[in-house]
């Protein structure tokens, strides 16, 4: 894993990685659904690519009301629900977020 996460100013809610020091891709670590995610942040698109953080965007307000059942499925549930905050705080600052299970028709508007 990468051990040199820093903070930027182009993405103050975690320290990132500087993929190609040129600014173009923030590699950013965040747990949810599963430990250690590689999520990208693509300044130039403003665009937040959140892999497994969760299950989906349209998931992410009933993420306090999940039953006991899925949140054993998650690898650390306490986790899961920072990564959603986290999710749920870049969607309020007009970031695009995409994670790996929304919905095809979403992802295409996102990436247009």
């Amino acid at each position: 894993m990468i051990d040199n996460y820093k903070e930027n100013s182009l993405f103050p809610y975690k320290n990132s990685f500087d993929l190609f020091s040129d600014l173009s891709m923030l590699i950013v670590e965040v747990d949810g659904h599963t430990k250690g995610q590689a999520c990208l942040f693509l300044p130039e698109k403003n665009l937040f690519i959140a892999a497994d953080v969760c299950w989906g965007t349209e998931f992410l307000p009933f993420t306090d009301k999940m039953k006991w059942l899925p949140r054993k499925i998650q690898n650390n549930f306490e986790d899961y629900r920072k990564g959603s905050e986290l999710l749920k705080k870049l969607i309020e600052d007009n970031i695009s977020v995409i994670v790996s299970h929304d919905k095809k028709e979403k992802i295409i508007e996102i990436l247009k």
